[in-house]
Parts: structure tokens; sequence; C-alpha cells
């Protein structure tokens, strides 16, 4: 068998090589972090190239203030419009009690049900703590499922109560089922002087029949939303930026929402996959005009994304874009890898740089695989990420038609990391209309606002889809809404003017974290401390499981088992043990018992951990053998 042809079989075995290296690393105990191999090495790289000095502050603060006056001017767009909202925004309890019951909402059928959540969720004492201060809700919901109450149709109304303004805000974030249901919404929104982009609500299918209804609704809104925009009155603002054109249709793709069987671990093959089942939405896209934006989902698929991306991008002329996660610690490499990459191959795409929405999620994934977080814990350090990536990229703007490079989308509500934007665009003698401002549906009405009066180019992210289906977009939305709120609302108050310098302040001049495991994860997980003189004295953290979101992890193990292949001919098969075989390894284990029991615990665990050692030194290569 020739090499080339050994590695794909190896290429081919690693989903379940996967689960046999997972099974070898659970048995390696203790380990430090720096004892960690490549293979979760820490996210936080350093980028290919220095980053210039950033944008003076002087400069950063009388752009941002402009954007805080013109949303101020356009304060009714921060109004807490519903209920539920404007109780959570006080209470981070109740918020986040409120938002697990919106959860499960979906799941639940009848209004006993949803009655019996409710109080579990919002009334329970054992869960809201014994100080007395329940809201409107809280108490309608306590006297709704008393037992008279219950019994005379109090159920009923508790649901009603619930759920009738959780589709009320549904409804603010959630355009419509389908284009023809949000066309009014979509013609809004033109013109007040805001274009969209679209996305179908839900991601990771599991069943090859979602994937193919995606991707049937995908094909509907890339051939439907010209026709639909081309009734719209021309806005130069928004048809064009300093390279020329921008299409007036943009849609977003979640390639969760197109693969069912997505996982790093077979990155080849959905590669392969994922190309053909987009390549006629691109082409589609390419002849009708449309926008295509890459969303950015779980850390575990950034890298087969960014690839799958590149490998599009560099086969069809569409307009391209993709995203960033600034609370990501790796982002601002990957920036400079994209910019690096757009260059090379003279290719114009447009970054959507966010803050992220997965931030519990990657955080609790990490932790319970002893990894390095991927993700900045701190809100300050995600701001100053944002803000090194926004420079990185515009100081390495494209600035005429025929060069390649990355065009910037502002994903935030934030006006100070605005500011921070539009600083860096006149320090490099850019104009405004280099970039634009994206914002999500229902939020920051009044920055989106502003920004429009302020003659910048600014798109709204508008779901489409079902509200009951798409609960877990909503409570992500929610959860970030009820932050956003709050700043908004402390932005908005009678003493605006002296919550500036905090609203404003610069997030640069503090030291980040380390991203690595915390100092009391073994106590927060009931596991063993260090003890002086026993085993290597480090607490205990069972070795990390490897990362096979990694092209480095995947391909080590795979020449390990081409490695193994090319010399398993060689072995002699083994030979099967007989009962007398047992029978004296039984007697030989019993008579070195005495002897055993008579070292010392210390030294006993010593060669625990010596064997640990080396089975990690040689973690692959067993993982080669077991397969």
């Amino acid at each position: 068998m020739s090499s080339m042809a050994r590695r794909r079989g190896a290429s081919a075995a690693l989903e379940a090589a996967a689960a046999a290296a997972g099974r070898a690393g659970r048995a390696f105990g203790s380990v430090s972090r720096a004892s960690l191999s490549s293979a979760q090495a820490d996210p936080l790289r350093e980028p290919s190239s220095q980053l210039p000095p950033l944008p003076a502050e002087e400069s950063v603060a009388r752009h941002a203030g402009r954007v805080l006056d013109a949303a101020r001017a356009h304060k009714g767009g921060w109004a807490v419009t519903d209920a539920l909202t404007k109780q959570a925004t006080g209470d981070p309890l109740l918020k986040t009690q409120l938002f697990r019951l919106i959860d499960v909402l979906p799941r639940l059928r009848s209004d006993a049900s949803v009655a019996r959540h409710a109080r579990e969720y919002l009334v329970d004492e054992a869960r809201l703590g014994a100080s007395g201060a329940h809201s409107a809700l809280q108490r309608a919901v306590e006297v709704g499922t008393s037992g008279v109450a219950g019994a005379l149709g109090g159920h009923a109304a508790v649901k009603a109560a619930v759920v009738a303004p959780v589709e009320a805000m549904g409804a603010r974030f959630i355009a419509g089922r389908d284009a023809a249901e949000a066309a009014p919404a979509l013609a809004e929104l033109w013109r007040a002087g805001v274009g969209f982009s679209s996305d179908l609500l839900g991601e990771a299918v599991v069943r090859r029949e979602e994937a193919e209804a995606y991707h049937s609704q995908y094909q509907a809104l890339i051939e439907q939303l010209p026709a639909l925009a081309a009734t719209w009155e021309p806005n130069p603002t928004l048809e064009a930026d300093h390279l020329g054109a921008v299409p007036r249709a943009n849609v977003s793709v979640k390639i969760s929402a197109l693969l069912e069987t997505l996982h790093p671990v077979a990155t080849e093959k959905c590669v392969a996959e994922l190309k053909a089942r987009l390549r006629p939405l691109l082409l589609a896209a390419e002849q009708h005009g449309v926008h295509i934006n890459f969303d950015m989902e779980e850390y575990k698929y950034k890298d087969l994304t960014f690839r799958l991306f590149r490998e599009l991008c560099e086969e069809i002329s569409f307009s391209a874009g993709y995203s960033h996660q600034a609370y990501l610690r790796c982002t601002e490499a990957d920036a400079q890898d994209q910019a690096d990459w757009a260059r090379a191959n003279c290719r114009v795409v447009q970054a959507r740089l966010v803050k992220g929405a997965y931030h519990d999620h990657e955080t609790i994934h990490a932790e319970e695989r002893n990894w390095p977080a991927p993700v900045w814990r701190r809100k300050v350090d995600s701001d100053a990420a944002w803000e090194r990536t926004a420079w990185r990229l515009i100081s390495q703007y494209p600035r005429e038609p025929g060069q390649g490079g990355v065009k910037l989308a502002l994903g935030t509500h934030n006006a100070r990391s605005l500011g921070f934007a539009l600083a860096a665009l006149e320090e490099v003698g850019l104009p405004e209309s280099a970039v634009e401002v994206q914002n999500l549906r229902g939020m920051a009405g009044g920055i989106r606002d502003g920004c429009v009066s302020l003659g910048l180019r600014v798109r709204e992210y508008v779901p489409f889809g079902e509200v009951v289906p798409g609960m877990s977009y909503l409570v992500r939305r929610l959860l970030e809404n009820t932050s956003n709120q709050s700043w908004l609302l402390s932005a908005d108050g009678a003493n605006a003017a002296d919550s500036d310098g905090k609203l404003l302040a610069s997030p640069h001049g503090v030291l980040p974290d380390d991203g690595g495991p915390a100092a009391d994860q073994p106590r927060w997980h009931g596991l063993s401390g260090a003890i002086e003189g026993l085993g290597d004295s480090r607490p205990f953290f069972t070795a990390p499981l490897t990362d096979f979101s990694k092209r480095a992890a995947r391909e080590e193990l795979a020449g390990a088992i081409e490695r193994r292949a090319a010399v398993a001919a060689s072995l002699l098969p083994p030979a099967d043990a007989s009962a007398e075989d047992a029978v004296a390894a039984v007697e030989r284990a019993k008579a070195a018992a005495a002897a055993w029991e008579a070292v010392p615990a210390a030294e006993r665990a010593a060669v625990l951990t010596r064997a640990a050692e080396d089975m990690r030194g040689r973690r692959v290569e067993l993982a080669a053998l077991i397969i």
C-alpha cells in the first residue's frame, strides 16, 4: 500500500481513534499545565505580524461621543418595551430563572405543566431565596398556582401570563417565518436607512432530512430576497462602500444546519460534504447578487469553518463574508491569517466582528475537559480584543478595487467600540463608508438609529423562523439584551453625563487572564487536593482529552496509526491465555502482595505517577496500538 493510501486510511479511522485516545487519556492521572501536549496548547497564539500603536484615546473619545450623542437623540429605541425584560433587567437571579423557563417552554404541552414549571422557576423560595421581594409576574404565578386558583382555571391564566409576553418578545427579535412574511419588516428597515442580513433560526441538525430542509430554505431566500429588494428605492449609503457596490440582499448561513454528521474529528469528510451542499447555494448567490455570510458557531468548528470558507472563496466568486468572535483568545491571530490569505488571493471578503454569544458554553466545555479556556473570562478582555482585532484589520484594509483584503462589519451595540473603529478609519485615512455597523434585531435601537443619522451604513441581523422552535436563540439574545439594556439605561439616565467616563473607558492596559484551569477547580468538582510527599505533590487533574478540532492533533494520531500499520505485519499474533495461565497469574500476584504492602504509600504512589508520566509521553503511540 502506498504512503498516500495508508494516510487516507488513517484519516478515515480518526473518528474511531478519537474514542480510543480518550480512553487512553483518562488513565493518565494527575497532570500539570506545563506538561500539556501541542494538542491541548493554549489557544492564545500570537498573530504573525506586530500591531501598530492604537489610535489616540482623544480621537476614540471624540468619535464615541458622536455615537453616544446621536444615540441619545434617538433614545426612543432604547425603551424597555416589555414587562418581562424590564423586570429581569434589575434582578439577575430572576433573569436567570426566567430565561431557564423560556428555554423549556417549547417542550411543555399542558396548561398545568406550564404553571408548575413557572412556579418552580419563578416562585420557589429554594430557587429565588427568601428576600420576599417578588415581582408582579412572580406574584401572579404564585396566586395562579395556589390550590383554589389552580382548580378554578388559574393554570390557564398563568400560561397566558407567561407565554403571551414571551411570544411578543419573540416578535421583537424574529421578523417572520420566511421571506414573504418578513417582507414588510425588511421594507420598513430599508425605508429607515437600514439594510438586513437574514438568518434562519436553528442550528446543529441531527438528521439528513433536517439538513435538506434548511438547504431548501436557504435556496429560497437566495432566490426570493433579491426580487423583494429590487422593489425598494435607491439608497446610496447602503448600496456602496469605498470599493464599489454592496448587495442589497444578504443571507447568513450556519454550517451546523447543513450537515447532520458535522464533527471536527472528521474534518476532511465534513469539508468535502459541506462543499458539495454549499456549492449550489453559492453559485445561486453569485448569479442573483446575494452576499453570503458564514456565521461562526462553537469554537470546535472554528478551524473547519475558516478552511471551508477559504476553499469555497477560491472556487466561486460570490460576495463573501464570515465572522470573528472577539471573546475567543485566538481571534486576533485568526484575523491576521484571514487578512494574509485574502491579500495573497486578491480576494475581498467581509469580516463581521462580534463579541460572541456562546461564552458560558465554551467555558463549561473547556472546564469539563481540563482544556485551556478558549474565551476571555472577563468582558474587559473581550472588549480589548475586539478593538485590537478591528485595528489590525483596518490598518491592512484594501483601498482600491482589485486589491485583496478584509473589510469590516462592526457587530456591536457599544458606543466605545464603534468610536474606536471610526477613530481607526480616521487614523489611516479611510472614509467611514469603508465599514458598516451591524446590530441584532430588537436590540439597541438608539445606537442603530443614531448611526444612521451619522451617515453610517447600518445593517440589522434579522432572524427568520418560528418563535417557539427558536427559543434557544431567543434566550441567548435575551441574555445579551438585559446586559445591553442595563448599559443603555445607564447611558440614558438623568445623570448620563456623569456615567460617560465609565461607559467610554478604555479596556486596554488591564493584564489579561491566562486562560488556565481555575485554581479551585478540584474543589468545585470534589477532586483530591495536593498531598505533600504523595505522588507529584500537585492537585489532581485528569489528563486532558485530545482536542481533535486541531489539525495538528488529527495529523499526529493519523501518523501514529500509519506507522503502526506499517509494522503490524511483522508482529507475531497474540496467543490466547488459558485458564491455567490465569490461575498462575493470580498466584504470583498473591505471592507479591505482602512485599508490596510493606512499601510505603508514597513510594507506591510514585510508581503510579511514573507510569502515568510514561503513558503521557507515549499517548499517541498507545492510542494507535489500541486501534
